[in-house]
């Protein structure tokens, strides 16, 4: 009889559990939380459950299932790369303590994710989820590390001075420019003096002909000397300019006179260059 008592005893008191777990998943849905009103109903909706409660928590459980939330957590570093062994909190309360790109639910609504692993500082990451949204990525990025951080912040006196402007170099972009405008002078003075040569010598074969064949030649020899001409006189302006070009390019002194690099510590400005 006493055991038969004690099984009527425990039984009651698991239906009571389970009548209470449904009564609270009614209260968490109607408030929006949904992650709670799920573990609720994870209890109410077992097998031991009186069949009521059970249909009634299983159905439920569907319902909010198909409207939690849930995100994807991730993390890098500054070099993109992943970082898995981090800690992770949500509005102050631990959600996982390493990502593993497994989908988490949570709450609709607005939410702070803090994400915290060794070597790097904290990163708080602000999210709105909505009812129905899945497998929201939510992907961080740390930044350099703390002890970079710190000797970034601390420069030596060597930072605070510029680096000296590099010395001028001779060949100028001027100079390669007069030197190329010369080249072509010169190529069309050639061209020029070639074409004369055969134009005196076309003139003396004409000489040794005679009627039509003389005059065509003639002619010809002419046209020849014309175009020799406008090469030769075109080469020499060209190569001159090209000359001028050179001479009145800054010399490495004037340009290095020039060199002046500008800037500041914070407290005093400093000048740094050539003279």
């Amino acid at each position: 009889m006493a055991s038969v008592t004690g099984a009527s005893l425990a039984r009651a008191d698991d239906t009571a559990k389970c009548v209470e777990a449904a009564e609270k998943a009614e209260e968490l849905r109607g408030a929006g939380k949904l992650f709670d009103a799920k573990a609720q109903l994870d209890i109410c909706g077992s097998v031991g459950c009186p069949a009521l409660v059970h249909r009634d928590c299983t159905n439920w459980l569907v319902e909010v299932m198909s409207v939690l939330p849930t995100v994807v957590l991730g993390a890098r570093d500054a070099k993109g790369r992943d970082v898995s062994d981090v800690r992770v909190t949500v509005d102050g309360r631990a959600l996982s303590e390493r990502l593993d790109g497994n989908p988490l639910p949570l709450d609709p609504g607005r939410h702070t994710f803090r994400f915290e692993t060794k070597g790097f500082a904290a990163v708080d990451e602000p999210v709105v989820l909505r009812q129905g949204e899945k497998n929201r990525i939510v992907i961080v990025t740390f930044a350099d590390s703390k002890a970079d951080a710190r000797v970034a912040s601390a420069p030596t006196p060597a930072d605070l001075l510029l680096p000296a402007p590099d010395a001028p170099s001779y060949w100028t972009g001027r100079r390669i420019g007069g030197i190329a405008v010369g080249a072509v002078g010169l190529v069309a003075l050639g061209v020029g003096g070639a074409m004369a040569l055969s134009a005196r010598s076309q003139f003396d074969s004409a000489q040794g002909a005679s009627g039509p064949t003389r005059r065509d030649e003639s002619m010809n020899a002419a046209n020849k000397a014309d175009l020799a001409t406008v090469f030769v006189v075109g080469g020499a302006a060209v190569a001159a300019a090209g000359v001028v070009v050179w001479l009145t390019a800054p010399s490495r002194k004037e340009r290095a006179g020039s060199a002046l690099a500008v800037g500041t510590n914070g407290r005093e400005l400093l000048l740094h260059g050539l003279f």
